[in-house]
């Protein structure tokens, strides 16, 4: 009776036992499970944060950009002209002598450079709208140089008393640039095209910067400007 009571209890120890290792096993697997059920929900708490950089365009970072064009030809406008040239000699009061003129009509050839005054250019940047406004002044003459090897004597009528040479006509050389110069401003097709060419390039000098790609450039002329 002894043997079959220690039976009965080796068998219920045994249960026992077995019933302890299979609840510790079953615990054990599911602990990792809600370490990971927090820490996703933890990581869904975190809030995403996001940064945009802002760039904005000064005023004076434009005239900067535009700085190797400030002595900029916009317009070589070639010429073929024809002047005259008249010579006398006069009394105490300028009064003309008779059979003293001298008179020679000759050709000559010379280049027009037109362009603009860079220190009358304005730049205005409107950030929130990306737009950069560039107010041009009028075009100028930059430079008349006149080719004096292309001097021709057309026709001469030279006077016995008062001789002059070819290389007296240095004297009006002045007078000659004075007068193209007004009658090249005055060339609407002339000014428009060397405008429209200072765009151009002045316009491809603000795009090689990076950081103007998303601003359009818009031109303005001052006397339309002052206009408006």
């Amino acid at each position: 009776m002894k043997k079959n009571l220690n039976y009965i209890l080796l068998g219920l120890a045994g249960l026992l036992l077995i019933a302890t290792i299979v609840i510790s096993l079953t615990l054990g697997k599911k602990k990792p499970e809600a370490t990971s059920q927090a820490s996703t929900e933890r990581k869904s708490i975190m809030p995403t944060i996001t940064t945009e950089v802002v760039v904005e365009i000064t005023d004076e970072e434009v005239e900067q950009a535009l700085e190797p064009v400030s002595e900029l030809i916009t317009m070589n406008y070639r010429y073929k002209d024809v002047g005259s040239y008249t010579s006398y000699k006069t009394w105490f009061d300028d009064e003309k002598i008779p059979f003293t003129t001298d008179y020679q009509l000759f050709t000559y050839t010379g280049t027009v450079k037109l362009g603009y005054d860079f220190s009358k250019v304005t730049y205005s940047v409107d950030n929130e709208n990306k737009k950069i406004t560039v107010t041009l002044p009028e075009v100028e003459v930059i430079a008349n140089e006149i080719d004096h090897d292309s001097f021709e004597v057309q026709d001469e009528k030279s006077s016995v008393f008062n001789q002059q040479s070819f290389d007296d006509f240095a004297s009006v050389e002045n007078e000659l640039i004075e007068k193209k110069n007004a009658e090249v401003l005055a060339d609407d097709e002339a000014v428009e095209e060397a405008s429209q060419n200072a765009e151009l390039i002045m316009k491809d000098f603000l795009q090689q910067n990076e950081k103007f790609d998303e601003y359009d450039i818009v031109f303005l002329k001052a006397k339309d400007s002052k206009g408006e």
